[in-house]
């Protein structure tokens, strides 16, 4: 009797393992096909640009866009709560005059799920309802998902 449980508990536990493997696998084979592997070429506009920090270039590719009108506002989000504006604007200087204006700082985003809730706040305060998003392409299946659930009814690029 102890021993049939013991083989049948011994299968089971295999068979889960196997089953969460493929589905592991499975589930990481969908995300490699969401990364885009191109950079997005834009034309059209949005009302605003929001980037999530984390790699250098990304913050100034959303200052160009928003330099070259691709939308009215920048949202930086996930600042370090020390970092000051023109501490950023030193790093651009080209587009320096932008930081008096129309870009906006957010210091409480931590995660991507911050940035999100961040982003639909900043958004609803200047009645945007579409917004170029600004990340890197490892990152950008898991921003739409989190941005697409705060803000469903928003156009998001």
């Amino acid at each position: 009797m102890f021993g049939s449980i013991a083989r049948f508990i011994g299968f089971f536990t295999i068979t889960a393992g196997a089953a969460g493997a493929v589905l592991l696998g499975v589930g990481f084979c969908w995300y490699l096909l969401k990364v885009p592997t191109e950079e997005v070429t834009l034309d059209r506009t949005a009302d605003g640009i929001v980037v999530l920090t984390g790699a250098a270039a990304r913050i100034p590719d959303a200052i160009e866009l928003l330099a070259t009108d691709h939308g009215k506002r920048l949202l930086i989000s996930g600042v370090h709560r020390d970092t000051r504006a023109r501490e950023i604007a030193r790093l651009t200087p080209v587009y320096a005059k932008y930081f008096a204006c129309c870009i906006d700082l957010d210091r409480s985003a931590l995660n991507t799920f911050g940035n999100a809730l961040e982003t639909k706040r900043w958004a609803r305060e200047h009645n945007f309802n579409s917004l170029i998003v600004v990340t890197s392409n490892w990152h950008m299946p898991r921003a739409m998902a989190e941005l697409e659930h705060q803000m469903p009814d928003a156009a998001l690029i």
